[in-house]
């Protein structure tokens, strides 16, 4: 389920003493990253990190998943000195392979290197803590991060640099990214859907309580959704609130949304994912060739890949968004399928 990520997160080192306003060269493997700021109408700071020159390429736009811990955190305990990644990166190879600007949506109020700057250590457990969801930090509901995304997604499209947008949703970033598309198609070239391809998240969790032989886990799947139709759910569940449930699981779902576009969609999804099955991105799969047969559609899916796309010999998931920006830069058309 797309409820919470599973992050693991990537550090690098500090080079040099850590300043009252750290900036992004402050850090080894951070160098050259930018970060541009605009607002919503409500005033709610919304930044944009990321690769950006003058020249006018796609835009490769990344919506994180489920958390609201920035995007690039960095603590003040010494030592030792790291700053954590929470969004996929790219190697410079990779990125000089994407001939595309590489940006990160920020979420709502949440600032690189200065949020749980306080924090013990960068975990769960202290992003829970120093760095919770709410309507004004980080958003709650599908309805709160869209409007953010397509507030941020408004600001690319008038830039001379921006020749295109295509938007790649990680995990809950996915549910965001299609809603997106749906409502706002003409802010969207292309859209990528990374470990979140799916009906609700209650057949997920159906799903894996069956692949498991957990019928009382099937159950309970069914039960608490039968709760939230008759309008008397749990406070919480599965560690996130009824608010967040009905929203993005009840009166929502990533297939819903992409039926109401026709963008070219790029699914990856790994064969082991512990968070989203893979029978949801199948099930995707078939939906939008059954209904939309002309829209353009890329599926790979990845052998022995988690979450993330990350395998055994390595993460996959820089090869999977350079080959998304390239198959969208080329006028797709068909459909394509991949297993490997």
């Amino acid at each position: 389920m797309r409820v919470l990520l599973a992050v693991v997160f990537s550090s690098v080192g500090l080079s040099g003493q850590v300043l009252a306003e750290r900036s992004f060269s402050d850090f080894s493997g951070l160098e050259g990253l930018q970060r541009l700021t605009t607002h919503d109408k409500e005033g709610n700071r919304l930044d944009l990190v990321g690769y950006i020159g003058g020249e006018r390429k796609p835009v490769v736009a990344v919506v994180p998943g489920s958390l609201c811990a920035p995007l690039f955190a960095a603590l003040d305990t010494d030592p030792p000195n790291e700053a954590y990644a929470t969004v996929p990166m790219l190697s410079e190879e990779e990125r000089n392979s994407l001939d595309s600007h590489l940006i990160y949506l920020e979420r709502r109020n949440v600032v690189s290197l200065e949020t749980m700057r306080s924090a013990s250590e960068f975990s769960i457990e202290q992003i829970f803590k120093f760095s919770p969801c709410s309507e004004h930090h980080g958003g709650v509901t599908l309805d709160h991060r869209a409007s953010d995304v397509i507030a941020q997604l408004s600001w690319i499209r008038q830039q001379p640099w921006a020749a295109s947008v295509q938007v790649v949703g990680v995990s809950e970033g996915a549910d965001v990214a299609a809603s997106v598309a749906a409502a706002r198609s003409d802010l969207v070239d292309a859209l990528m859907l990374i470990g979140g391809a799916g009906p609700s998240q209650f057949f997920d969790l159906a799903t894996f309580a069956r692949q498991s032989n957990d019928i009382d886990g099937v159950k309970s799947a069914f039960s608490v959704l039968d709760q939230f139709l008759r309008s008397s759910p749990p406070t919480t569940y599965q560690g996130s609130s009824a608010e967040r449930w009905q929203s993005f699981a009840i009166a929502n779902s990533v297939l819903d949304s992409l039926t109401k576009s026709d963008d070219p969609l790029f699914i990856a999804h790994g064969e082991k994912d512990e968070s989203v099955p893979i029978a949801s991105a199948d099930l995707v799969a078939v939906e939008l060739m059954r209904r939309q047969p002309q829209r353009p559609v890329f599926y790979w899916a990845f052998l022995g890949a988690d979450h993330m796309l990350g395998t055994p010999s390595g993460s996959r998931i820089g090869e999977a968004i350079t080959q998304f920006s390239k198959w969208a830069s080329g006028a797709p058309v068909g459909r394509t399928f991949r297993t490997d």
